[in-house]
């Protein structure tokens, strides 16, 4: 495939192998997710960036997760969250046109966005966590968000969101094309297994093609799960699928972008501060997500990406697969998703992400999904939707 200039980093698409399931009254969704790295995180290094950054060469190898310490640098303290990154290219200012463009350049029919920040001084249609994107709604925000509601509406987008729970200001976000997409129902929000995390849920129809099959009707999903690279993270992690998976259980056609923070690789964790030893990480959480759901990257080549997401820290490097877009039920077929750039484009940057030209600390992910009626999903999906569901959507748009 013919590399593409994505920011700054060339990246190909990467077709699904012959032989995958057909349908004549298929379409295609192209859907993207991305964590756009919450405003509250960007603390970036007071200088200017410096010359080339060496990487340890283990971190370099195919499917490596985890953290790799600076040479002469020991996790003996409190772990540095500093980017490498200068601070003045990191401002909100200078990176919501680079996001934007990113994302938008991807002519996206279906939007999944973690670190969404949420700040607001009044509540929406609703006294939920969710709200409805209509027109106006970004005038109730007094964070970064209202800049990407409100530029998103423009676009042509309608969307969803949910903030999580506590002091956090960040969030995430659900968005669809309106001109393909239709949202019928309320929005759901999901707090996950007791944390201040949540999944936003909003049920869409795929409006018929000219002449085309009938109605088609899935459940889009958008989440973000706890951080950490220890043992006991990634077993709470696995409570936050677990419970996840209990709030999908009655909901057969689900698509759900997510950044999971959790490698679907085993990995080896820093050690403790003041210890040596080395401790393995398994991937229960992907393995507990993939009992039930398909990973549209994974179908298409034949593994998860490498990498999703590389983060340059003032005294270490923080690579792992994190991200994904995941499928449940025969309507999905992957056709083909965005590959990472080569592991040697992002070593010759020295702040790695983000950087003066990348405005996030996770790549982006793309894949064009085919969508098709089987005869069962004709059967669960009829071609009227129930008229009470649809007023919801169009009394709060219209209020």
């Amino acid at each position: 495939a013919v590399p593409v200039a994505v920011a700054a980093f060339s990246r190909s698409w990467a077709e699904a192998p012959a032989g995958g399931r057909h349908s004549e009254g298929e379409q295609s969704l192209r859907v993207v997710s991305l964590n756009i790295l919450a405003d509250c995180l960007t603390r970036g290094s007071d200088g200017p960036s410096q010359g080339p950054r060496p990487c340890p060469e283990f971190f370099t190898k195919p499917d490596v997760g985890g953290v790799a310490y600076e040479n002469g640098v020991k996790p003996d303290g409190p772990m540095n969250f500093t980017f490498r990154c200068p601070s003045d290219l990191l401002s909100w200012k200078r990176r919501w046109p680079l996001l934007k463009k990113l994302i938008l350049d991807q002519e996206p029919d279906v939007i999944g966005l973690q670190e969404l920040d949420l700040a607001r001084e009044c509540s929406f249609s609703s006294s939920k966590p969710g709200g409805l994107l209509r027109p106006g709604a970004a005038q109730g925000l007094v964070g970064h968000g209202k800049d990407v509601l409100r530029d998103l509406e423009e676009a042509g987008f309608d969307g969803v969101f949910a903030r999580k729970k506590g002091p956090a200001t960040d969030g995430v976000g659900l968005f669809w094309r309106r001109s393909r997409l239709q949202g019928y129902g309320s929005s759901m929000t999901w707090t996950l297994a007791g944390s201040v995390h949540v999944a936003v849920a909003q049920r869409l129809r795929l409006l018929p093609a000219s002449g085309g099959d009938a109605d088609m009707c899935f459940m889009a999903v958008c989440t973000h799960f706890k951080a950490g690279l220890t043992p006991e993270i990634e077993n709470f992690r696995a409570r936050q699928a677990d419970a996840l998976m209990r709030c999908l259980s009655s909901h057969r056609d689900v698509l759900l972008m997510a950044d999971l923070n959790a490698h679907p690789r085993s990995f080896t964790a820093p050690p403790p501060p003041g210890k040596e030893e080395v401790v393995t990480v398994e991937p229960k959480t992907y393995q507990m997500l993939t009992k039930s759901f398909r990973s549209a990257y994974a179908e298409v080549l034949q593994k998860e990406s490498d990498f999703t997401c590389w983060g340059g820290l003032a005294d270490k490097e923080c690579r792992g697969t994190f991200d994904y877009v995941l499928m449940r039920g025969s309507m999905f077929e992957p056709r083909r998703v965005l590959l990472m750039p080569p592991v040697e484009e992002v070593l010759r940057i020295p702040d790695r992400l983000p950087n003066a030209d990348y405005p996030s600390d996770h790549f982006l992910l793309s894949a064009d999904i085919s969508i098709s009626a089987t005869p069962a999903v004709a059967a669960a999906t009829p071609s009227s939707v129930p008229e009470e569901e649809w007023t919801v959507v169009k009394r709060q748009r219209t209020d």
